[in-house]
């Protein structure tokens, strides 16, 4: 196998390159990163696992390196590319045991894999990132319990029913599926294709599996294949209005997007990856799915609790992001005449106007000006224009070394307030109105050693409660159950907008602080005057 050179198989983003300084290994297969800023506590040795170059791995580690940096984690991150060659794989795992690395990063399906058959073999934790399902992959039994060893699970994967439900808002009267996959992909095949050809069967939607045999010839193939599928789409959707094309997160098929848009003319191309809904035509019109980078600050978030010892591998039930993210390209919808839905629009994290730039990323509106979108509405008029007030993106500052005595975040990270860290005195969070209250544990006690958590373990209770919270003040998550949603979860990010804050849809304690502010300062408005004077 030919030898790849650094610069081929990785690639870190220049904003996480603001904290990091890159040194070359003594091998091109090998790197590490030295933090710019300073940090207190022990220096952890952060290994990711690579098994071959990807854009989504460079869109990963950028996002952990950037939380690390948030959170002022201590650490030397080594990032080694074993080739997808188990031998490698394996002597690299015996190293990483010898050199008692901290924690390891294993980037996609392929590495989780090799780490699983060594399973037992060593003991350092373990954080899958960019890898599918690890549930329908049989890694794990289920969404409600940790592992119960080394191992914490993360998934790219949106759940199937959930798609489908989307896809049908989109069509309504949707008849056929083309679903796109390598078919060497394992993962893609067992958790995306598979799957969505199954569930759209049960609904009387015809599948259309159309597998790359040969991920150098995907070009080729795709133009061979999906002429031959669209003519049978037409037996029963004769102007192909009832049908769409799906791409997996095969990645040697989704980078063929052009010819992919091409051959699909006016049948809608989606994807069950966000990243490929991207600036100008050369992206898919919709993609209801996990975005690189929601997936690594899951899996950032996770290794950050298992290196403070506030949580351990075993413990972590699958990192799913819920609800998922949406990105729209007008450009593309407009060139093919598609309706984008307007719940679709309003619930979008990544949305590219008619002229294919970005309008909204992660949430934020991005450029100056005024866009115009043609969305459908809830309502009886077909079309809507909606008229989007956009403002400037704010750039991330540099970061400041600091000593530890005088340890602060960059500026972008908004903190919980302080707190005593007192496993005797629980926090407390309530409902005013209910005088419902829930006592969380925030602090816990490892090695010895007192630390606070910065999630709190979500529960049915916790979820009525900021249901509760988030309709008073005015963010309407629906009708409060105790389950999160997309409707809640959309109500989150747009509190946390409000508030300054990145609008993650993660449930933090700097979440539940800043709604109890919030429903404090409501409160205190409410009182009658000469009450207020009093105080």
């Amino acid at each position: 196998m030919a030898q790849a050179s650094l610069s081929e198989w990785f690639r870190v983003h220049e904003n996480a390159l603001q904290y990091w300084e890159l040194v070359p290994g003594d091998h091109p297969l090998q790197a590490s990163l030295h933090a710019r800023y300073s940090a207190s506590g022990l220096v952890r040795k952060i290994l990711f696992i690579y098994p071959y170059a990807s854009s989504a791995y460079d869109i990963a580690i950028s996002r952990v390196l950037e939380i690390f940096a948030e959170k002022r984690i201590a650490a030397i991150i080594y990032a080694v590319n074993f080739q997808n060659q188990p031998s490698r794989g394996r002597a690299l795992v015996e190293k990483a045991q010898r050199d008692q690395i901290d924690l390891i990063f294993a980037m996609g399906s392929d590495s989780v894999t090799l780490l699983i058959d060594q399973a037992g073999q060593f003991n350092i934790p373990v954080v899958s990132i960019c890898a599918k399902d690890p549930v329908l992959l049989g890694q794990i039994k289920d969404y409600e319990q940790g592992s119960g060893n080394n191992f914490a699970f993360t998934s790219l994967n949106t759940p199937i029913d959930l798609q489908m439900i989307y896809l049908l808002e989109l069509k309504p009267e949707l008849r056929n599926i083309g679903i796109l996959v390598d078919r060497r992909n394992i993962s893609a095949v067992q958790t995306q294709a598979e799957p969505l050809a199954r569930a759209a069967h049960e609904r009387n939607i015809q599948p259309f599996m159309i597998t790359v045999d040969h991920s150098d010839k995907t070009a080729l193939e795709l133009a061979e294949k999906m002429p031959a599928a669209l003519i049978k789409m037409q037996e029963n959707d004769p102007d192909l209005t009832r049908s769409l094309w799906w791409i997996t997160g095969s990645t040697s098929v989704f980078r063929e997007i052009e010819t992919i848009n091409h051959v699909a003319g006016k049948v809608p191309v989606l994807a069950a990856v966000p990243d490929v809904v991207k600036a100008g035509d050369h992206s898919a019109v919709l993609s209801i799915g996990v975005s690189f980078e929601s997936n690594a600050e899951l899996a950032a978030i996770y290794g950050a609790a298992i290196l403070r010892g506030q949580s351990t591998a075993g413990e972590l039930k699958v990192g799913v992001v819920a609800p998922p993210d949406i990105a729209v390209n007008f450009r593309r919808a407009h060139a093919i005449g598609l309706k984008i839905p307007f719940s679709f629009f309003e619930a979008a994290t990544y949305i590219y106007g008619y002229d294919g730039q970005a309008v909204r990323v992660k949430g934020v509106a991005q450029t100056i000006g005024l866009r115009t979108m043609a969305v459908e509405t809830p309502t009886t008029v077909p079309t809507m224009a909606v008229e989007m007030s956009v403002v400037p993106a704010i750039p991330l500052p540099e970061p400041e070394p600091v000593s530890p005595a005088k340890e602060s975040p960059p500026a972008s990270v908004t903190l919980a307030p302080k707190a005593i860290c007192d496993p005797s005195h629980p926090y407390i969070f309530s409902h005013p109105a209910s005088k419902a209250q829930l006592e969380l544990n925030r602090c816990v006690i490892k090695a010895g050693e007192p630390g606070l958590l910065d999630i709190p373990p979500l529960s049915y209770s916790l979820t009525l409660l900021i249901q509760k919270n988030l309709n008073d003040l005015g963010f309407k998550s629906g009708r409060a159950d105790g389950r999160i949603g997309p409707v809640t979860r959309q109500a989150i990010r747009r509190f946390q907008l409000a508030q300054g804050m990145a609008a993650t849809g993660i449930i933090d304690f700097v979440l539940l602080e800043r709604i109890q502010q919030s429903m404090t300062r409501k409160k205190s408005r409410q009182r009658p005057a000469s009450e207020r004077q009093r105080h």
